[in-house]
């Protein structure tokens, strides 16, 4: 018999998911397709608000080298380019002849260009405009090539690392990048759902891990990251790879697993089990589901972040020594992005920012639980957008 969560649904809407004794094949989600690009609009906003920070810190310039900063501020995904954002003037993107001809065709809101093979080829630019400072991406770009920039520039041309303002601006989402993570976050829930329908005791971590696979592609554009499957004392491992151990019918099954749409990316973690739990089990789900209640409720905008993880680490009480990792992160076109739910962080939260929230506990050799959802900071909370139940009575096979 598989695993389901009960026939009825919840008053707040969360996904109802009928048994079904085999696997049975389904048809595609809405956005099991292709991803496509922003309208171009969306992109200009973003450069426009990358020039603002070009400005407030006296820079002339960005080279942005980063792909996911690239696919950020054009929409055109290329494992090769160079973006040069001027604080005046007209973006240019530069790419190779693979990327070249596509790039042409999609960005014409930028000029496009082919990437030099050395980068005294941007030299010209940099002074007959007489550039004094430019911003890089100090994560990114490795001690060699900023070197090798140096060089081609000449000492009088400044490099200063851009990565805190780039994540600052990417760490509030506008409403198309919120659509997007919304349809993520569905499409996620409708994969899980489907999953538990085949889901049962025997079958190996990998074997799962397989099959959830096959139902993301079924509902948006594949996996967000490589899934986590755990059963048993496995799930006190918070980023276990999954094995051929098999799921025993007394034991927690963790399974943290995401979707993507429009290459935007949601994650959630839930913990399943075939059977009503044990008492110890039953108790520390509670607690955590407590703490992470806790930090949702904390969730605002004006907040700092460390008050957020502090809110849900002290509803755990003693069991918070079992709680090694952050509250949450923010997610969009990466999984990890901005900000970060820690102890002691003091970013402030602001509207728009959207993240996880997932509190665990981990016995070692023993198991663990964590409970994890997407949700929108808002003026005055924060909205949870994952639908799946979270709730004990409705994560136990019947």
């Amino acid at each position: 018999m598989g695993v389901h969560i009960a026939d009825n649904a919840a008053l707040d809407g969360s996904i109802a998911v009928r048994r079904t004794a085999l696997p049975v094949p389904l048809p595609p989600g809405p956005h099991s397709r292709p991803p496509e690009a922003f309208p171009a609009d969306e992109y200009r906003h973003r450069l426009d608000g990358l020039r603002d920070r070009l400005r407030a810190a006296r820079l002339d310039a960005a080279l942005v080298v980063g792909e996911t900063n690239r696919l950020y501020y054009t929409g055109f995904p290329a494992s090769n380019g160079l973006l040069l954002v001027p604080a005046e003037g007209r973006p240019t993107f530069f790419t190779d002849f693979r990327y070249l001809e596509a790039a042409e065709a999609a960005l014409e809101f930028i000029g496009c260009r082919r990437l030099p093979r050395r980068m005294e080829a941007l030299v010209p630019p940099a002074r007959r405009r007489h550039w004094h400072a430019v911003g890089y991406e100090g994560s990114v770009v490795g001690a060699a090539r900023l070197a090798a920039w140096r060089r081609a520039f000449g000492r009088k041309l400044r490099f200063k690392p851009l990565d805190e303002a780039i994540a600052r601006q990417r760490a509030v989402k506008s409403p198309a990048e919120l659509a997007a993570i919304r349809d993520a976050v569905a499409a996620a829930d409708e994969a899980f759902a489907r999953l538990l329908r085949e889901v049962r005791p025997g079958m190996t971590e990998w074997e799962i891990r397989r099959r959830l696979r096959m139902r993301l592609d079924e509902v948006g554009e594949g996996e967000a990251f490589p899934a986590i499957v755990a059963s048993g004392p496995n799930s006190s491992r918070c980023h276990h790879s999954p094995s051929l151990r098999r799921w025993r019918a007394t034991e927690p099954l963790l399974i943290d697993m995401g979707a993507v749409v429009r290459r935007y990316r949601s994650d959630m973690t839930r913990v399943v089990f075939a059977r009503r739990p044990d008492r110890r089990f039953a108790q520390i789900h509670r607690a955590v589901l407590e703490a992470q209640l806790e930090g949702i409720a904390a969730l605002r905008a004006g907040v700092s972040a460390g008050r957020v993880d502090a809110a849900a680490r002290r509803r755990l009480g003693s069991l918070a020594v079992h709680f090694g990792h952050g509250l949450g992160h923010g997610i969009g076109l990466d999984i990890h992005e901005a900000p970060a739910l820690a102890a002691r962080r003091k970013d402030v939260l602001e509207a728009g920012m959207v993240v996880t929230v997932e509190p665990g506990v981990y016995l070692p050799g023993v198991g663990g639980i964590r409970i994890e959802d997407v949700a929108v900071v808002t003026a005055d909370g924060c909205e949870v957008l994952t639908r799946t139940p979270k709730d004990l009575e409705r994560l136990i096979a019947v």
